[in-house]
C-alpha cells in the first residue's frame, strides 16, 4: 500500500511543504523497489547522466518513466538520485516540448519517501496529489522533468533545505531529461517550486549559469516558497499551542545536522527535541510522524536561539542572495499556515530591492494546498506569455 492511499488526499508530499493531513496521522512510507538501488560498481559519469530508466503506467496515462540519474551533493561529490520524466500525450512539436521541472515539497527525510514511489496507474487521477499537481502543465504541453530529491528515493541521506544540493538535483533531471531519446524536448525551461520545492527552485535559476550554464531558464514560478528561512522559524517559535509546525523545525534541524557536521544538535534542540531525533526513536517517528512532535509546544522542542547560532547556515539557504536575471512569479495563499505570507512578502520585497522582474499574485482564503488550485491557472497563463530562450 503506498503512503498516498494509506494517507489520503490532503496528505503529506507532492503538494506540500509538510503536507497537513499527514502531520496529523500515522505514515506508512512504501517499500523501496529493487530499480532504486544504484548498480555496483557504478562506475564514472557525468551529473544528469541516467543511471536506469523504466517505463511505468503513468497514472495521467501519458508516456511516463521513473529514473535514477547522476547528479552532486553539497560538497560536490558524485550522488545517484531518483525521479520522473513525463511527457505530455500526443505528438511533439518540430522543436520539441518545452520543459518545466518540477520541484515538490516536503516528502520527509527518511528513504520511502520519494513521490516517485507512490506512481499507481489504478488510481483516481482527480484524487491522487501528483496527478492533480501535473496534470495541468502537461495539459498545456509541457515535458516535465521531476526530482526525487537526494535520498528520497536512490540511497542517501536528504538535504532538506540545503539549497546547492536541491539546485543541483533539479537543474540534472532537467540534463537528464534533455539526455533522454523518449520525449523530444526543447531549450525552453521553467522552474517551478511549491514550498521546499519553491526553496529548491529559487536555488536552481540561482545557480544555474554556475553549475548547469547550458541550460537556459526562461523563468520560474516559486508558490508558498521556503525563503525567508529565519522568518519562517521565527513565525513557528512564536505558536504557542501544541503545534503540528513543529515538525516543520524538527525536519530541518534532522537534516542540516547531516549535512553540516560542525553544527551541534544541542545548539538546536531541548531535551524532548533530542530524544525524538535519537536514533532509537526511529521506528516510533516512521509509525506516527508528526504526531510525535504533537505533545509539545515548538518552544519546549527547540532554542530560541539556533537562529543566531546557525546564523551562517541560515544565511547560505536562504534564497535571493545572488542574481536570478529571469522573470519570477511568485504565488502565496493569505491563509498559508505553514508559510507565513509575511515572510513571501518580505522575500518579494528583496528581489524586488534587487532589481529582479517579479510578479507577485495573493490569493485571499487560500491556505497552503489550495494555492496550487487558484494559482496554477494563473502560473500557466504567465508562463506561455514568456518570451523563447535565447538563442
Amino acid at each position: 500500500m503506498t503512503v498516498m492511499k494509506k494517507i489520503g488526499t490532503g496528505a503529506f508530499i507532492a503538494a506540500g511543504a509538510i503536507g497537513l493531513n499527514a502531520l496529523k496521522n500515522a505514515v506508512t512510507f512504501p517499500a523501496t523497489p529493487a530499480f532504486y538501488d544504484p548498480p555496483s560498481p557504478l562506475g564514472t559519469g557525468e551529473p544528469g547522466e541516467i543511471v536506469r530508466v523504466e517505463e511505468i503506467p503513468w497514472i495521467m496515462r501519458t508516456p511516463g518513466w521513473r529514473m535514477l540519474y547522476r547528479s552532486t551533493d553539497r560538497l560536490g561529490n558524485p550522488t545517484v538520485v531518483s525521479g520522473l520524466l513525463v511527457a505530455p500525450a500526443g505528438e511533439a512539436p518540430a522543436s520539441g516540448w518545452p520543459v518545466v521541472a518540477i520541484a515538490h515539497g516536503t516528502a520527509g527525510l527518511p528513504r520511502g519517501a520519494a513521490p516517485s514511489l507512490t506512481i499507481d496507474a489504478n488510481s483516481d487521477e482527480t484524487n491522487h496529489l501528483y496527478a492533480t499537481n501535473l496534470k495541468p502543465f502537461l495539459d498545456a504541453g509541457y515535458a516535465v522533468a521531476f526530482s526525487d530529491y537526494q535520498g528520497l528515493g536512490a540511497p542517501g541521506e536528504h538535504s532538506y533545505l540545503v539549497g546547492t544540493v536541491e539546485a543541483a538535483n533539479v537543474l540534472d533531471s532537467v540534463r537528464a531529461i534533455r539526455r533522454f531519446s523518449g520525449i523530444p524536448v526543447s531549450d525552453h525551461l521553467i522552474v517551478w517550486g511549491h514550498s521546499q520545492g519553491g526553496h529548491a527552485a529559487a536555488f536552481a535559476v540561482e545557480l544555474a549559469p554556475s553549475y548547469a550554464p547550458e541550460l537556459s531558464v526562461v523563468g520560474a514560478v516559486l508558490v508558498a516558497p521556503a525563503a525567508e528561512l529565519r522568518g519562517i522559524i521565527d513565525a513557528v517559535l512564536e505558536i504557542e499551542d501544541h503545534s503540528f509546525m513543529s515538525i516543520l523545525v524538527m525536519v530541518s534541524v534532522a537534516s542540516w545536522v547531516r549535512a553540516y557536521p560542525e553544527l551541534q544538535e544541542a545548539d538546536a534542540l531541548k531535551g524532548p527535541g533530542k530524544l525524538l531525533l535519537h536514533p532509537s526513536a526511529e521506528v516510533l517517528r516512521m509509525k506516527y510522524g508528526a504526531l510525535c512532535c504533537k505533545p509539545f509546544t515548538p518552544n519546549q522542542l527547540f532554542h530560541a536561539s539556533v537562529i543566531d547560532t546557525w546564523a551562517p547556515i541560515f544565511d547560505e539557504n536562504t534564497p535571493g542572495q545572488r542574481p536570478m536575471g529571469v522573470p519570477v512569479l511568485i504565488e502565496q495563499g493569505e491563509d498559508d499556515n505553514v508559510i507565513p505570507p509575511q515572510t513571501t512578502r518580505s522575500f518579494v520585497a528583496r528581489l524586488q530591492a534587487n532589481g529582479e522582474d517579479v510578479t507577485f499574485n495573493t490569493y485571499p482564503g487560500a491556505d497552503h494546498l489550495s494555492v496550487l488550485d487558484q494559482g496554477t491557472p494563473d502560473a500557466i497563463a504567465w508562463m506561455v506569455g514568456l518570451p523563447p530562450e535565447e538563442s
